[in-house]
């Protein structure tokens, strides 16, 4: 078997573990047999449509049916990049790499841009269903750019030599990816990335659960956890988030309280807002506008009314790089991979290309939207000013994530967290001298 065809073996699983979608993999197309459980599904209503998508119109059960066309056209398109530059033994590995992790109780967490791939979703390399947090598979990785794809992970940093070892060997018998075990930028251009990295919250996630099992007999199902649990929420907005992954300092523990995050989007944008409000532009900052929306004592503005289904979740207040992109496509007509182009050129300003990007933004905006040069133009440096300021909302989702977990323990198994953030503090002290 091609390694082609088993990632496509392997998606068809996914898509039963993930969806409950009964899919057959057949040449180059998925047919799907059968859906379990609907509910189950993304959603897809404030999610990106890629090309291929089709609206399935009023029929009974269309909803059901748009939801299970958003996430084959999905599929289709990131499955057509990665093909064509011959990296599907690249996503087997990595897959391989989390499996051998997740087996030895490492618990794997993808970072940085790469939750905003399907495919990696699907493969369980990564614990974020991108499709309806709105993240992009074209801000992780697309062929109109020239260096090839990272995938970081962080595993328990008491188990992830085991892991780099079985990485290793798996790369020295079939060389698909180098290897990287801390932030070393001295790459080749000729493979992919695989980043392997320790972090502690991993530690303290597997002891919990490892208590909880052997004092209460209770399994804590960390990747399939609910998501909507009030417990959790209560200690958010309490603000005693001590010992909770990204959220235990006391400007977080204070912005938890007035903000009053209820969702995981919610969180994420917390991750965000905090680390962006030191450098964000303007003698007052945003943070107090965007906790006064939030709380729903203003209301939110939009630069320009397309924006809304962007910029809605955040309050008005642009903040992830991915909006950046998704304003251009809607406002101007940008691909999601264009769209990346004119990000990266903001982001590194580099004067040349952004002078051909402003020519293109404005003649597009007046085709798409009608919108005249003067107000494209001021859209255009709008986008600009922001975009240095904007943060991977791939990886604040992940974050967000892992941030939850750790509160959902910290909530419902309080004795057993306190143990295992205790036993992890030893081994510390134990390492540093």
């Amino acid at each position: 078997m091609t390694h082609e065809a088993e990632l496509r073996q392997r998606l068809a699983i996914g898509l039963a573990r993930r969806y409950t979608m009964r899919v057959r993999a057949e040449g180059a197309e998925f047919i799907i047999e059968g859906i379990e459980e609907p509910r189950r599904l993304p959603d897809c209503q404030h999610g990106v449509r890629y090309p291929g998508f089709v609206a399935s119109g009023q029929a009974p059960g269309a909803a059901v049916d748009a939801a299970a066309r958003c996430v084959i056209a999905r599929v289709q398109v990131e499955l057509k990049a990665i093909e064509q530059a011959g990296l599907a033994a690249y996503f087997l590995l990595v897959a391989d790499s989390v499996r051998y992790g997740r087996s030895i109780g490492a618990v794997g967490l993808a970072i940085g841009s790469s939750p905003g791939s399907l495919v990696n979703y699907l493969l369980e390399i990564s614990t974020v269903d991108p499709i309806p947090h709105g993240l992009l598979f074209e801000r992780f990785w697309h062929p109109q750019i020239t260096n090839l794809p990272s995938i970081w992970l962080e595993f328990a940093d008491d188990r992830r030599d085991s892991v780099i070892q079985h990485a290793w060997k798996k790369c020295c018998s079939n060389p698909v990816a180098q290897i990287v075990t801390d932030f070393n930028s001295d790459l080749a251009d000729d493979l992919p990335t695989l980043g392997l990295i320790g972090l502690k919250a991993l530690t303290v996630l597997r002891r919990t659960c490892e208590r909880v099992r052997q004092t209460k007999g209770v399994e804590v199902p960390i990747d399939q956890m609910p998501l909507d649990d009030g417990k959790t929420y209560d200690l958010l907005k309490s603000g005693e988030t001590g010992g909770i992954f990204q959220l235990e300092s006391d400007g977080m523990r204070d912005l938890c309280r007035k903000f009053q995050p209820a969702n995981i989007a919610h969180i994420g944008a917390l991750v965000t807002v905090h680390r962006a409000a030191p450098f964000w532009p303007g003698p007052a900052g945003f943070v107090p506008d965007f906790i006064a929306c939030r709380r729903g004592w203003m209301s939110m503005k939009y630069v320009h009314r397309s924006l809304e289904p962007v910029l809605r979740e955040t309050y008005g207040v642009l903040i992830y790089q991915e909006q950046v992109m998704q304003a251009a496509h809607i406002l101007a007509g940008y691909s999601l991979g264009g769209a990346d182009l004119l990000r990266r050129a903001m982001a590194k300003a580099k004067t040349e290309e952004l002078a051909q990007h402003r020519k293109n933004f404005v003649k597009g905006a007046q085709e798409r939207n009608r919108i005249p040069a003067t107000k494209a133009n001021q859209l255009f440096d709008w986008l600009e000013h922001l975009s240095g300021y904007a943060f991977n909302k791939s990886h604040a989702i992940a974050y967000a994530m892992a941030a939850y977990q750790t509160a959902y323990l910290k909530a419902n198994h309080s004795a057993e967290f306190l143990w295992a953030i205790t036993q992890s503090d030893g081994d510390a002290e134990l390492r540093e001298n």
